[in-house]
């Protein structure tokens, strides 16, 4: 499969031999990700919806969506098959290879939430967070633009790259956010000497 032009998701395309244990790690991540943000709105409790509470609402919206994502695959992968391909460009595939593509959607707009009202709260990583956080976005523009076909033809046409770019920022903001929490926790115990 072309790592420049094949969506990650089409790893666990039902005509994939790998597709078991790609649907497996999607389901885990997005369990885990839907309990942080459940643990997120539990800790919000009944104050208002402020940064944290719209951010886990964007957990469990994200972490759902990636489960279902997981669980409701593509027929085949159309980057890898022509007539694949050709099914996907005549609506000759089922309704769980649609469905996919909004699910996919869906995740994306629950992660948009968490990284674009989070990164104010990071105290120590906020420049580096807000460096990682535009890039994430412009790589999230650029392949939801190769999505819809845009690049075909360009020197731009690496769906594949842009994603793979994105979830990769991702998960480095994920971590920078992790990092800072940890690190400023763990200032705020620190007893005060004289």
């Amino acid at each position: 499969m072309s790592q420049l032009h094949a969506f990650v998701s089409e790893y666990s395309a039902r005509d994939q031999p790998w597709r078991y244990l790609f649907q497996t790690t999607d389901v885990i991540m997005g369990a885990s990700l839907c309990l942080a943000g459940l643990a997120t709105l539990a800790w919000v409790g009944r104050r208002p919806l402020g940064r944290q509470g719209w951010s886990g609402i964007g957990f469990v919206a994200g972490g759902l969506f990636s489960v279902l994502d997981a669980l409701v695959t593509m027929d085949c992968s159309p980057t890898r098959s022509t007539a694949c391909l050709a099914a996907e460009e005549a609506g000759h595939v089922s309704p769980s290879h649609l469905v996919h593509v909004g699910t996919s959607t869906i995740v994306v707009v629950g992660f948009t939430l968490p990284i674009l009202l989070l990164n104010s709260t990071m105290t120590r990583f906020r420049t580096f967070g807000l460096i990682v956080a535009w890039a994430w976005i412009v790589f999230t523009l650029l392949n939801g633009i190769g999505a819809m076909d845009w690049f075909d033809g360009t020197p731009m046409d690496y769906t594949g790259i842009w994603q793979r770019f994105s979830l990769s920022l991702g998960t480095l903001w994920w971590l920078t956010l992790a990092a800072d929490d940890i690190i400023t926790s763990r200032a705020q115990r620190r007893p005060v000497t004289c």
